[in-house]
């Protein structure tokens, strides 16, 4: 519905604002027609906003199915396969081009059933080895202007699936610990990276009239995989527990998350519990 709505100028908007056929629905029994129907449409940032203003393009000046949508996600899917190839060559070189080479008809069955949803994670299965690639090429130059690009890409990036949300930390304090990059191409990055990230956050939190980090699921989704359930069990957030159904602002989901990482002992357990999994 967002993606709809955004084809048709309303805006990242979540309700319905077009006749209800336009959304091309496809609905499971229930009352989720009359739902959406009676729905006062609203400005909506609890997802990211990479997704649907893609698809809402797509539908715009392409085409306005989500059956399309569905063949370009398994296109980039099966060519996400071979910038793994590319990875492996720049990398490793022969060996990693047909290791990778090798390979990818095993890792295609894990990944192309994401294909079949209009879901976010399709694409972003080719976009993350394209960031690493483009992270790969960066290394050799110390350019500004590259490492700008580079950061603006990244934050592209997190606006479109906020889970690499580490990604720009790990990355540049990696790079300035083994001593390969030079400070001023480091923040020259970093600085574009967190400006992409401001001003959509500055946007969605004068849209909401309120603090928000990208998005305003956020705070939920950090807590969900770092909290002492996941900890101890690797797997996440235990939402069966009363302890953690009391209801938090995005804030306090994010100084909980904090909080619980300022014990070493959380950082190092979640870490190899997650890793094994």
């Amino acid at each position: 519905s967002l993606a709809v709505n955004i084809a048709h100028g309303h805006g990242f908007v979540f309700g319905m604002k077009e006749p209800f056929e336009s959304y091309q629905f496809e609905l499971h029994g229930g009352n989720l027609r009359e739902k959406f129907i009676a729905m006062e449409p609203a400005p909506y940032f609890y997802r990211p906003p990479g997704y649907p203003w893609a698809v809402g393009m797509f539908y715009r000046y392409v085409a306005d199915s989500p059956l399309a949508v569905k063949r370009l996600q398994l296109m980039a899917i099966v060519l996400s396969g071979l910038v793994y190839v590319v990875i492996g060559r720049k990398a490793w070189g022969r060996v990693g081009f047909w290791t990778a080479f090798v390979l990818w008809p095993a890792y295609l069955p894990w990944v192309t059933e994401h294909a079949h949803h209009v879901i976010p994670e399709s694409f972003q299965i080719l976009l993350i080895p394209l960031v690493v690639l483009a992270c790969l090429r960066a290394e050799k130059t110390r350019n500004l202007w590259v490492h700008g690009a580079l950061g603006i890409f990244i934050g592209l990036n997190i606006l479109y699936r906020p889970t690499i949300i580490f990604f720009p930390a790990i990355y540049y304090g990696l790079r300035l610990w083994s001593g390969r990059a030079a400070l001023k191409p480091v923040l020259a990055g970093a600085a574009a990276c967190a400006l992409v990230l401001a001003a959509w956050s500055a946007y969605a939190s004068i849209q909401c009239g309120k603090p928000v980090l990208i998005t305003t699921q956020t705070g939920t989704a950090l807590y969900t995989y770092n909290n002492p359930h996941t900890t101890e069990t690797g797997t996440w957030w235990n939402r069966t527990d009363p302890a953690d159904r009391r209801p938090r602002t995005e804030s306090q989901y994010l100084a909980e998350s904090a909080a619980h990482y300022l014990n070493p002992g959380n950082l190092i357990r979640a870490f190899s519990q997650k890793s094994i999994r």
